[in-house]
């Protein structure tokens, strides 16, 4: 990726972008509390993210360039690794600002400095296209609030909105042009629970885009069967609709 022209700012409520006829207001919105994440204790090796000493033992050599592994220069923890999040959507937000003329805000539901930003006017009022990245643990408890689920369900009322929500458990991702029901959580949960949709229409979920397990290694959530609608499909199996 290429450096960017202009300085980087941090800290600064986002400014309103006026609705312009053919070109979409794309935002991301993305579950997790930041502090809380960063805040796990390394020691323990389950459900938390990677520190970045790690992912640079996992992923040798691509992470050795001063840039990366200097401590005085990039944070070598938990918030190391989360950074990476934001390097790699980079690319995803210049892309649509160049076509649709809006820059791509991104938000989280606890950011780095504590502040607090639920699924509400504040960011719906402004998007056409919402992603949601339930990229969060559940042990840090960031479960959906009853008026978050009622500003989503008016915000799909209006003309030409969308939702990208969480991939479904089983190495698919989905994309859902309405609410999902039958969950209180924005995260993907350990034990995943079922995800009906709310429409009626038969593509109101679209896949965009598929991970195959691995077998040969074995995973608690590879012998766990998941119920997605009406039917039950094996951990790791394609769905067949």
């Amino acid at each position: 990726m290429s450096e960017s022209t202009t300085a980087r700012t941090y800290n600064q409520n986002h400014v309103s972008r006026p609705c312009t006829r053919g070109r979409r207001r794309v935002s991301i919105y993305v579950s997790w509390s930041y502090p809380a994440e960063v805040g796990r204790n390394p020691a323990e090796l389950d459900n938390r993210f990677s520190t970045m000493t790690e992912v640079r033992r996992v992923a040798w050599p691509a992470y050795e360039e001063p840039r990366w592994s200097d401590p005085l220069q990039f944070q070598q923890g938990i918030a190391g690794s989360l950074e990476l999040f934001f390097w790699a959507w980079v690319p995803f937000q210049s892309f649509v600002e160049e076509t649709t003329g809006h820059a791509v805000p991104v938000y989280q539901r606890i950011d780095q400095a504590g502040f607090r930003t639920l699924l509400d006017d504040r960011v719906l009022a402004d998007t056409d296209t919402l992603f949601v990245f339930g990229l969060d643990h559940m042990i840090t408890g960031q479960d959906a609030e009853p008026e978050e689920i009622a500003a989503l369900r008016e915000f799909l009322q209006r003309e030409g909105t969308c939702l990208q929500d969480r991939p479904v458990v089983h190495g698919q991702g989905s994309g859902h042009q309405r609410v999902v029901g039958g969950s209180d959580h924005l995260q993907l949960p350990p034990a995943p629970a079922a995800l009906p949709v709310t429409a009626e229409e038969p593509d109101a979920i679209r896949v965009l885009a598929r991970q195959p397990i691995d077998t040969s290694r074995p995973h608690p959530f590879t012998v766990l069967e998941f119920r997605l609608g009406a039917g039950s499909i094996p951990a790791g199996r394609t769905n067949p609709r």
